[in-house]
C-alpha cells in the first residue's frame, strides 16, 4: 500500500426492489484527504474486507431505499453533507499543507484502486452486468497446478480466529467474490517487491473459493452453516496477518488449511489444496 494516511469510510444501507433485497454496502478510499473522483462524482467501489478492516474511518448509514439508484444517490448526499467533496484526488493533484504523502504515493493508490472493480451494483451498469464482471474477473485467476496429498493441518490459532470470524453477519456471495478478487489484485501488486509471496498456492485457493460462492448461488444443498463456514474461510484468506502472514514463505499454509477443511464439509474433496506442490511465482 501507499505511504500516508489511508482511510476508508463505508456506506451501509438495505435495498428493497424487485431485484435485490437485503443490507448493502459501498466505499470510498482517501489518501491524506484526498479522494478518487470519476467525471465530477466520487468513484465507490466495493473494497476487500481485509482493507476495510485495517483502514476504515468512518460508517454512513443510509437507511432503508427502494432501489440501487436511491441508495448511492443516499451515499453521495452524505459524502456531500460531510464536506468531503472538497478533498478529492487524482493521480495528479497536490498533496495538502502538510501530508506525508507524494505524488508518486498517488500515483500508486490510483493505479491500486484500478485494480479493483467499481461497485457492480452501481446505477451506471445494466442489468446482467455485475454476473459478467465477475467472470471477468474469475478468468484473471489462472488456473494451479495439480496438489498432491500432503497438506497442512489447521492449527489451534488458525481455528481460534475461524471460530470469531464465524461470527461475522453474511454477506451475499457476489460481495465475498469482489474480496477475493480484489484481495487477489493486491497480492499481485506486492509480489512486485515481495517475491516470497507464493501467488500459485493463492491462485489455488482463490480459484477455490470463486467456484464454492458461485456454486451457492446456484444450489438448495447450501444451507446457513454451511454458508457461515464459507463466508469465514473467505475472510480468513482475505486477512494478510492470520496465523501465518501471507506475506512470507508458506504464508498460505494456514489459509489452505482452513480452505481445505471448509471444501470437504462441501463435499467438494476436488478443491483442495496442497501448498507444498505448487509452483510459486
Amino acid at each position: 500500500m501507499p505511504e500516508g494516511q489511508i482511510d476508508i469510510f463505508e456506506f451501509r444501507g438495505y435495498i428493497e426492489d424487485d431485484k435485490h433485497t437485503g443490507n448493502v454496502v459501498a466505499h470510498l478510499m482517501a489518501l491524506d484527504g484526498f479522494f478518487e473522483f470519476k467525471d465530477g462524482r466520487p468513484k465507490f467501489r466495493h473494497l476487500p474486507g481485509s482493507w476495510v478492516r485495517s483502514y476504515r474511518t468512518a460508517i454512513y448509514n443510509i437507511g432503508k431505499t427502494e432501489s440501487w439508484k436511491t441508495f448511492f444517490d443516499g451515499c453521495l448526499a452524505t459524502f456531500q453533507r460531510e464536506g468531503l467533496q472538497d478533498k478529492a484526488f487524482s493521480a495528479d493533484s497536490t498533496p495538502q499543507n502538510g501530508s506525508e504523502s507524494t505524488s508518486s504515493d498517488r500515483v500508486q493508490a490510483h493505479t491500486l484502486l484500478q485494480s479493483v472493480p467499481t461497485h457492480p451494483d452501481h446505477p451506471l451498469y445494466e442489468d446482467g452486468d455485475a454476473e459478467r464482471f465477475i467472470d471477468e474477473i474469475s478468468d484473471v485467476i489462472v488456473e494451479p497446478p495439480e496438489p498432491e496429498s500432503n497438506e497442512p493441518t489447521v492449527t489451534p490459532m488458525a481455528a481460534a480466529l475461524l471460530a470469531q470470524l464465524m461470527a461475522e453477519p453474511a454477506e451475499r456471495p457476489l460481495s465475498l467474490q469482489f474480496e477475493v478478487s480484489g484481495y487477489m489484485a493486491l497480492l499481485r501488486d506486492e509480489h512486485k517487491d515481495s517475491p516470497s509471496i507464493e501467488m500459485g498456492v493463492a491462485t489455488a485457493i482463490a480459484n477455490g473459493l470463486i467456484t464454492l460462492l458461485k456454486e451457492s448461488q446456484l444450489s438448495s444443498d447450501f444451507d446457513s452453516e454451511d454458508y457461515r463456514h464459507l463466508q469465514a474461510a473467505v475472510r480468513y484468506f482475505t486477512v494478510s496477518e492470520d496465523a501465518n502472514s501471507d506475506y512470507e514463505a508458506g504464508g498460505f499454509d494456514d489459509d489452505a488449511a482452513v480452505f481445505n477443511k471448509v471444501a470437504r464439509r462441501l463435499g467438494r474433496e476436488d478443491l483442495t489444496v496442497s501448498p507444498s506442490k505448487l509452483t510459486t511465482k
